[in-house]
Formats: structure tokens, sequence, C-alpha cells
């Protein structure tokens, strides 16, 4: 599974941003969030500019309702990467969620 596949890669290099990355998609399907958050940060540490890490950690955090801390990752992942449809239509999403208009809207 992919929680397995992301510990073997993190065996062989600690430093790998997309093994954090998909240990963090990995545990957050198994709901184990405070772990699945910490590797998303990892990752994050690892890659900051990589539009995906901010991407993944935005989606775990609107899935868990923590709407803020998602809107901020979202707008962090859409500053690096303004013309990805699908980060668009997350903040979008995220927005609504928060009773906001539009995701071309500051944050609060």
């Amino acid at each position: 599974d992919g929680q397995r596949l992301a510990e073997n890669l993190l065996g062989l290099s600690d430093v790998n941003p997309v093994a954090w990355r998909q240990l963090g998609i990995s545990l957050g399907g198994l709901n184990q969030i405070a772990q699945a958050k910490e590797a998303l940060a990892r990752a994050i540490k690892l890659a900051p500019k990589d539009p995906q890490n901010h991407f993944q950690l935005g989606n775990l955090l609107f899935r868990v309702e923590r709407l803020a801390d998602a809107e901020k990752a979202i707008r962090a992942a859409l500053s690096l990467s303004p013309g990805d449809d699908r980060i668009k239509a997350t903040l979008d999403n995220i927005l609504a969620a928060r009773g906001c208009a539009a995701a071309d809207q500051p944050s609060e």
C-alpha cells in the first residue's frame, strides 16, 4: 500500500519530500490526522516551493474542517502554481465552506 511504500522510501532517504508527502497522504487516508499533518509539514520543510506539498496539507486540513489553516495552505499552493485549476477549485470549496464569495478574496 501507499503507506508501506512511503515508509520504505523514507528508509532509503529521510530527506525525500515526495516520500514524506506520500506518507502524509496515506496516513490521512487512515485517519491518522496528526501524523499525516507532521509528514506533510516535513515535505513542505524539505521542498517549500513544491505546490503539491501545500495542496495536500490543505486538502487534509479541509477534510477535518480546519478551514482557516486549509485556506492558508491552499493559498500557498496557488501562489506557487497560479494556473492550477484543481487548486483554484479547492480554494473555492474552502471559501464556500467559510462563507466567503470567491477565490480572489484575500484571506482573513
